[in-house]
């Protein structure tokens, strides 16, 4: 038998994508959700069909939320993430930056017309929002040492020590909303001074990186007085913090 095309034949046949199925769709990542804290959150989520066909228009109602999942965090740190449509079904999330690091949870969801809300696949995702980088400002003693009130709501820290014995205190490195800092590598300078007779090897306080974000400061002086230790962290911009001995 012989086959002829009819008039028109062949004919041109588009099959496009279905509509965006929730739990087909899923964040582009590797690894682990991660950021630092004063940062914004952001990420990209694809939207696919039923079939796992790749969506080739926008139009979708995302809901997103970054919550705390700690129970060391007592504030309320959930914020509501925003999502911009880029090309070929392709989104981006942007959470707006937390200022307390810990473990969080990011619940993504599309919305339909009625307003329900379906997660998208593996839906919620565990983040995690590490301190920033430590500053002066922040960073301060954490032990060996007293504070005190010294009047109109100014407090120093106080050290006590012996003659020719060794003394120490530790700092506790915090990023600028006081989270402390968990690894080491920041620099500090701190020196002893007030005392004229005090001998040139007692203005030197050995510094020791304890690697997670605490430094424990070595001092001895020779001669029974008052002292003040002197402390700095190495920054664009630097601190000088007065410690009494």
């Amino acid at each position: 038998l012989a086959l002829s095309h009819i008039k028109g034949s062949p004919f041109l046949l588009k099959v496009v994508p279905g509509a965006t199925d929730p739990g087909q769709s899923e964040l582009v990542f590797s690894g682990i959700l991660e950021q630092v804290t004063g940062r914004d959150l952001i990420i990209d989520l694809q939207a696919y069909d039923a079939n796992k066909n790749r969506r080739l228009v926008g139009g979708d109602k995302i809901v997103a939320y970054l919550s705390s999942s700690s129970n060391v965090l007592e504030i309320d740190t959930s914020v509501e993430c925003n999502s911009k449509y880029l090309d070929e079904g392709l989104y981006s999330l942007m959470c707006p930056a937390v200022s307390t690091a810990g473990k969080y949870q990011l619940d993504v969801n599309f919305a339909d017309i009625k307003g329900v809300l379906t997660p998208i696949r593996f839906s919620p995702f565990d983040v995690v929002i590490h301190p920033g980088h430590a500053t002066p400002e922040t960073t301060e003693v954490s032990s060996g040492g007293l504070e005190v009130d010294i009047g109109t709501g100014q407090k120093v820290v106080r050290f006590n020590s012996h003659v020719g014995l060794f003394g120490s205190f530790v700092v506790a490195a915090k990023d600028m909303f006081a989270n402390e800092v968990n690894v080491g590598g920041n620099r500090f300078i701190a020196r002893v001074k007030g005392d004229i007779n005090a001998e040139p090897s007692d203005r030197l306080v050995r510094v020791i990186d304890q690697g997670n974000g605490h430094y424990t400061f070595a001092y001895k002086v020779s001669y029974a007085s008052s002292y003040q230790i002197d402390v700095a962290m190495l920054t664009n911009s630097g601190i000088h913090g007065e410690y009494y001995l």
